[in-house]
């Protein structure tokens, strides 16, 4: 009985153990990674200053997103970038539920910009992405999945950066968790801060340390912005993999000579 006992505890220990020391250890060498790289100025965030505001394409794919476009739409809405600038296209893939009826009740709403819904055929979202992409004419391209909430001033931070650097060819945003809801109980809160601990980790460490090292992979799904010629230059989006995020961005790296592609931390998304 105190050898199965043991032989638990061991094998339990491992399996929890083991994942804490690699995960922290990993955490622990990038954010030192990017504290040094700030302390001797080789990390310098853009400004959001914009003395010109080009005009702005948000694609947003959708599939059944009933119950969290409309606060996507809305964070759009709030945008510090001026509306008049901004070209926004929903871009639905075989919704069955009533994300239709929420699009249509928010587009009813007084906004500057261009607000517009488009249905395609086939599900998947390259698809829907792919289709977005032809449809818009943006100088910049900016995606951003139905469930993301934006900051106030993230199109704002991902556009100065673009400006701010004309080598930038693509860039990704800094994704973080919103806090568990008000009177959550603690298993939510507990699931919310592991959650918020797994962005910072991957975000605010991760893709700033991989910036630094000229090595990010992944652009991320949820809110990446690129040059209209930058896309243009590439396959846009694979249908056959479950990894189009990755693909495109390793497509770039092959197509365009010494592309340039960065974490925008300023440029924040919540899921």
């Amino acid at each position: 009985m105190n050898t199965t006992l043991l032989a638990f505890f061991v094998y339990w220990g491992i399996w929890i153990v083991v994942p804490f020391l690699v995960d922290g250890l990993s955490a622990l060498i990038l954010f030192g990674g990017v504290v040094w790289a700030r302390l001797r100025g080789r990390f310098q965030p853009y400004s959001g200053a914009l003395d010109f505001y080009p005009t702005l394409s948000v694609i947003i794919p959708v599939l059944n997103g009933e119950h969290s476009l409309a606060a996507c739409l809305q964070s759009i809405r709030a945008q510090t970038y001026p509306p008049e600038r901004l070209e926004v296209v929903v871009v639905d893939n075989g919704s069955s539920d009533r994300t239709f009826e929420v699009f249509n009740s928010v587009q009813q709403e007084a906004f500057g910009g261009q607000l517009q819904w488009v249905k395609t055929q086939y599900r998947g979202k390259p698809w829907a992405l792919n289709a977005g992409i032809h449809l818009t004419s943006g100088h910049y391209m900016v995606n951003i999945d139905a469930d993301v909430v934006l900051a106030p001033d993230a199109l704002s931070q991902m556009v100065a950066a673009f400006e701010a650097d004309p080598a930038l060819s693509a860039a990704t945003g800094s994704i973080e968790v919103l806090p568990a809801p008000e009177g959550a109980g603690a298993l939510a809160m507990l699931i919310a801060e592991c959650e918020f601990q797994e962005y910072l980790s991957a975000f605010r460490m991760g893709r700033q340390y991989q910036s630094l090292t000229h090595s990010l992979f992944t652009l991320a799904g949820a809110f990446s912005a690129f040059r209209r010629e930058t896309l243009l230059a590439t396959f846009l989006y694979d249908k056959d993999t479950v990894s189009e995020d990755t693909k495109l961005t390793l497509d770039i790296y092959e197509r365009i000579r010494n592309a340039k592609i960065e974490c925008v931390s300023q440029a924040v998304a919540y899921v």
